[in-house]
């Protein structure tokens, strides 16, 4: 709210001070709702917060809607915004039925903030390299150039999101439990990278190969220049989803410290690939963005290889593994449309998922190691069974995160361990 002037002066609007004085309430309604997420997390409820984040987004979309038709313009999209925050703490006070209670001293708070405050740097870190790029773009080159790159951004970050949250969901709570046991550690931590992974380069390696026809369809003609951009930034795409896993070992070690001196090394050069990306324009910032989070991902392996006992190097061969097979993948099913013409959109797409579809099945025979990853996803049914177990067990573990607990060293949940 105090930098809103200033964010009106950087792009020349003055509508914009207002607008981000009004959206600055989401930080505080996503505060607010902080606790009774992590509690339903933590016990494993994740069908009860799945269900009410989809209710409090389709909540808010009607809100929107029902606000653009009736004539709010841009007004829509922050009444959309505010809407699903308060929608999102009313439903999850009626899911958790728990009303917060009087403080108490009783509880020792250091590990809580030693462990809060190097997370909550690293994510303002990440938060000031995700967004250079948009506002290099917006200051240099203007509202349209800046508004094809959000767009191609936003078609980037759909699958990435809508895969990485539900999957660092089941994870983090899963792997703090099993911090001790580096066999067991490596085995999930392997099978849920080869499945996230999996899953988003599918996604991202169709959406590449038939970008023109995915923003036809999705955005419409008139966005079609969005199409060289995402395509560029689907490259870093592959290489941001095989760094996650090493997000998860981050903090299931508990190692909050370590994860922001990365980012100290890591975020700086990632804003400078940006802004060097930027002298070639929109294309430049993606490539830029592109190219940084390529070389972070092989970093961020060695940084856990020299902190704690994860399985950096499997880690990385599977990944290699992805992203090669997938980047095959992506090259047949554009060549296989690359006749195809524009005004046909919906028979590129069907012929371009064949053809990864094929490709794909070709991969598996001729190639062990990418049959062998893609067995391990379809045997993954005991991952999430498992998790279902742990969370009905009676045995109750903390997380890496409470520190203070004495009990931390307790073995997992026995379900969890007969399935790995």
């Amino acid at each position: 709210i105090v930098c809103s002037p200033l964010i009106a002066a950087l792009y020349g609007d003055d509508r914009l001070m207002q607008l981000t004085q009004v959206l600055g309430f989401t930080f505080l309604l996503n505060g607010l709702a902080t606790q009774y997420r992590a509690h339903l997390n933590r016990n494993f409820r994740f069908m009860a917060l799945a269900g009410t984040e989809i209710a409090a987004q389709i909540g808010g979309l009607v809100v929107g809607v029902v606000m653009a038709l009736t004539g709010y313009g841009y007004w829509a999209l922050a009444g959309q915004q505010i809407s699903q925050g308060m929608l999102m703490i009313v439903v999850l006070l009626a899911v958790t039925r728990w009303l917060p209670r009087w403080m108490h001293r009783r509880t020792e708070m250091a590990g809580f903030i030693k462990f809060g405050s190097s997370l909550a740097a690293t994510q303002l870190l990440g938060y000031a390299s995700r967004n250079t790029d948009s506002v290099v773009i917006g200051a240099t080159l203007g509202p349209g150039p800046l508004g094809l790159y959000n767009r191609a951004f936003q078609l980037l970050l759909l699958p990435l999101n809508q895969i990485n949250a539900p999957s660092t969901r089941v994870a983090l709570p899963v792997l703090s439990r099993l911090h001790d046991d580096a066999e067991r550690f490596a085995r999930f931590v392997i099978l849920g990278q080869t499945i996230m992974l999996h899953l988003v380069s599918f996604i991202l390696a169709f959406a590449c190969s038939q970008a023109v026809p995915v923003v036809t369809i999705a955005l419409g003609q008139k966005w079609l220049e969005a199409a060289p951009t995402f395509q560029i930034l689907s490259i870093g795409g592959f290489f941001q989803a095989a760094a996650y896993a090493t997000y998860w070992v981050f903090l299931a070690k508990g190692i909050t410290k370590q994860v922001l001196y990365f980012a100290l090394v890591t975020r700086p050069m990632l804003i400078g690939f940006v802004l060097l990306g930027s002298l070639w324009g929109v294309n430049g910032v993606a490539a830029g963005y592109s190219l940084g989070v390529g070389i972070i991902w092989p970093l961020g392996l060695w940084w856990i290889s020299r902190t704690t006992d994860a399985p950096a190097t499997r880690m990385f061969l599977t990944g290699a593994r992805a992203i090669a097979g997938y980047g095959f993948a992506t090259a047949s099913s554009f060549a296989a449309t690359f006749w195809v013409p524009p005004s046909m959109p919906l028979a590129s797409m069907g012929l371009g998922f064949a053809a990864l579809l094929a490709a794909i099945g070709v991969l598996a025979v001729l190639w062990p190691a990418f049959r062998r990853d893609v067995a391990a996803i379809v045997r993954s049914r005991a991952f999430v069974t498992a998790s279902k177990e742990t969370a009905s067990s009676k045995k109750s573990v903390p997380d890496r995160t409470d520190q203070t607990n004495p009990d931390s060293s307790r073995e997992p949940a026995n379900s969890l361990e007969d399935s790995l």
